[in-house]
């Protein structure tokens, strides 16, 4: 059993080498492109998952290379979320700092009569 969990834990090592390649690429570019990032969420999700897995098996090298590989998923999904999140708050702000007076009136009322509408249902 012991050779299924080296062979496993070099798997899952070379794994996170790449997941923290990808870590240090994003650090450096400061943007998402070109990747559908939720898939690497749900690898995340699935390798904590895998921690659990390992420990009961008993397989503490998979466990320990199963560790490296899901920080660095976790940590790169962290990162991407945040850029994400950044750029649809920069395209908010662009919006509004280039409407003219008719569309911030407009923008407004929409706003007021959303918030409106949200207390009514609350």
């Amino acid at each position: 059993m012991k050779t299924f969990d080296l062979i496993n834990a070099l798997f899952q090592l070379g794994g996170a080498l790449a997941a923290w390649k990808n870590v240090q690429h994003l650090w450096r570019d400061r943007q998402v492109r070109g990747i559908f990032w939720p898939l690497t969420i749900y690898y995340a999700i699935w390798g904590l998952w895998n921690l659990a897995f390992f420990s009961h098996l008993a397989q503490w090298w998979s466990l320990a290379s199963g560790t490296m590989l899901v920080s660095g998923n976790i940590v790169w999904s962290s990162i991407a979320l945040h850029h994400h999140l950044k750029k649809t708050r920069q395209r908010r702000l662009i919006r509004i700092i280039t409407m003219d007076t008719t569309q911030i009136a407009q923008f407004i009322t929409v706003s007021v009569t959303n918030q409106d509408e949200l207390e009514k249902k609350a």
